[in-house]
This record gives C-alpha cells, structure tokens and sequence, in this order.
C-alpha cells in the first residue's frame, strides 16, 4: 500500500510548527511567560512577562531544497493571518517562519537564508525580498508595522534525527546555559518537550497554554530523581521502597506547581540555623519542618508514614541540588 503524501506532507507541518515553537520559546525563554501551538490567532503564540505577545505564523515545505513552487503563495498566506494579528494590542514581533532556504523564490538571495538558523528583521532582508512583501501587501491590501516583521528560517528536512538538528542543538545549548550540559538531558528533554508541543496543538481549548513553569519542571524533576540509596531509605525494605518511588514520582512529576514548594523549601532553608554545619542544618531542618510543607502533596493523611518520608526526600534533594535549581530558576528568569 502506498502512503499518502498528502498526509506524510500534512503531519511534517505539524512536526515542523512544533519544533518552531520550541525554538522560539528557547529564544524568548527569559522574557517568555506561555506558549499556545496553534492558538486563537496565529500557529504560536508567545505570551510575554511583559505583557506583549510575539505572533508567528509557520510554513513548512515537504521538499525544501528541491521544490519551491509553493514558497510565494506560503507567503502571502503567511502575511495574510500576520497582518490580521498585527491588529490586535500589545503585540511585540510578528514572525514569519519557513524551512525554505529560498521562502521568496529569489534563487540571488538564498544565500541570504542559508545557515542552520537565519532570522532577518524586515530592514535586514536583501532589497528584493522587501519588495515582494510590498508588492503582496499592496495586492491584498495587508496592513501592518514592518518594523515588528521578521522572517526565520530553520533548517528542517529528512526522516529521523536529521530533521530535529537545530533544535537538539539549541536544547544543548540551552541546557548549558542552566549548568547542565554534564547530564546528557538534551534528547529526553527535546523528546519531552515535543510531546507537550504536539498535544498542546491539538487541544480544542484555543486558550489552554504551556506555561515557562511547565516546559522548566522536567529539568527540576530530572536533577531531583531519587537514589535508592538516599539515607532517608535506610530503614525500608524493598517492598516499601518500590512503594515510595512510585508514589513520590506520582507527586513529581509534570507538576509545574511545585515550583512554588522548592521556592519555599529554599527560602526557608537559607534562613534557617545560619550558624549551624550544612550538614547538621540540612538534617536539623527536615525533621523540624517536613510537616510545614506536607499540604503541598497530595497523599492521604491516611497514609502518613509515606506522606512523611515522600515530603522528607523532596525536601532532602531539593537542598542537595540547590545551587543547580538557582541556576535554572535564574538562567530562565522564574
């Protein structure tokens, strides 16, 4: 049976406007509040701290270095939904994103596009390119301010890991930039982040976001794993231990909310006994305080003995690998 092409072609542009999204979240990351893939007005939305919103619409072509038939009408479709996005306020940026590395079908000015990752503003595109986005402008009567519009073009092409090249490259990079690139994260962060980016396109909810918190908490997650050696462990057997690994992945896991705990556990450890050995402290403040942050898990008051030893161990990594979680918290601006 042969495949569609249709359908292979229909789900590389979804692959593509996701993995457009992730890298124009990491590019905004410490200004960016929110993502929506495929929102109420444009395929990714970027909702800023400050208020404002970056509107980027993304085409993406099936065979991108051997057919450029279809670049121009990809264009004029682009701008169409962009000048319609211009109308609304606060915008910051309106983008125009391609895998093309000729989106205007000027064979002089692919080399203007031809790196892993090019972005040009409006005033920085060949004199050719900015006649054409004049001449559909003017056909089609699209109205807005050119010096918020940019074109970007990302190489995006192949079957497998070719294809995710320059975001796993930016993944790397991001993930250095937070002190952990020793950790070997970056596939099953960009794996992770993929999934989220997918299923977030195909929510009905227009307005269902992925928040910063959301797309960072795997990182808190991955540092904060537990160690079936932890000391906190050393009077159960493995029975019990299997048992509180589940529950305390349970409460871990993709809970962006927890950002709020290990902001209190960090804030009360730092003020706590300041004279005291970090050692000493650190034993000295989970055993007189595990139950302060009990109310931030969702484990039964019936099962206590769990609930005191799953509260004990969050707290116990979350000290560990503070000055890790600072960095991240710092580098993304949370």
């Amino acid at each position: 049976m042969v495949k569609s092409s249709n359908a292979s072609s229909a789900a590389f542009g979804w692959d593509f406007q996701c993995n457009a999204a992730i890298m124009l979240m990491l590019k905004n990351i410490t200004v960016a509040s929110a993502v929506k893939v495929e929102g109420q007005t444009e395929d990714i939305e970027i909702a800023l701290n400050s208020g404002n919103f970056v509107y980027s619409q993304a085409k993406a072509v099936f065979n991108p270095y051997d057919d450029y038939s279809n670049v121009i009408s990809k264009l004029k479709s682009g701008l169409s939904t962009l000048s319609s996005a211009a109308r609304h306020p606060n915008v910051e940026q309106l983008i125009y994103i391609t895998n093309s590395p000729n989106p205007f079908n000027h064979p002089q000015t692919i080399s203007a596009f031809s790196g892993e990752l090019t972005s040009l503003n409006y005033n920085n595109l060949p004199e050719s390119c900015k006649q054409e986005i004049e001449n559909l402008c003017a056909a089609e009567k699209y109205n807005f301010d050119r010096q918020l519009f940019s074109v970007y073009v990302m190489q995006f092409h192949g079957d497998g890991e070719n294809r995710y090249k320059v975001v796993k490259g930016l993944t790397n990079e991001f993930l250095a930039s937070v002190g952990l690139s020793d950790l070997g994260l970056g596939k099953h962060l960009l794996d992770l982040w993929q999934g989220f980016f997918f299923a977030n396109a195909s929510q009905h909810d227009e307005t269902l976001k992925i928040t910063k918190e959301q797309m960072i908490w795997p990182l808190i997650v991955s540092i904060c794993d537990l160690n079936t050696e932890d000391a906190l462990l050393a009077d159960y057997d493995e029975g019990d231990i299997d048992n509180i690994i589940r529950r305390y992945g349970a409460v871990i896991n993709n809970n962006s909310e927890r950002f709020e705990f290990v902001s209190k556990v960090l804030s009360g450890y730092n003020s706590y006994e300041p004279s005291m050995k970090s050692s000493a402290k650190t034993k000295s403040f989970i055993e007189n305080n595990w139950f302060n942050y009990s109310n931030d898990f969702d484990v039964s008051t019936a099962e206590r003995g769990v609930l005191e030893v799953i509260v004990k161990l969050a707290i116990s990594n979350v000290i560990k690998r503070r000055d890790r979680i600072v960095r991240i918290k710092a580098g993304v601006n949370l």
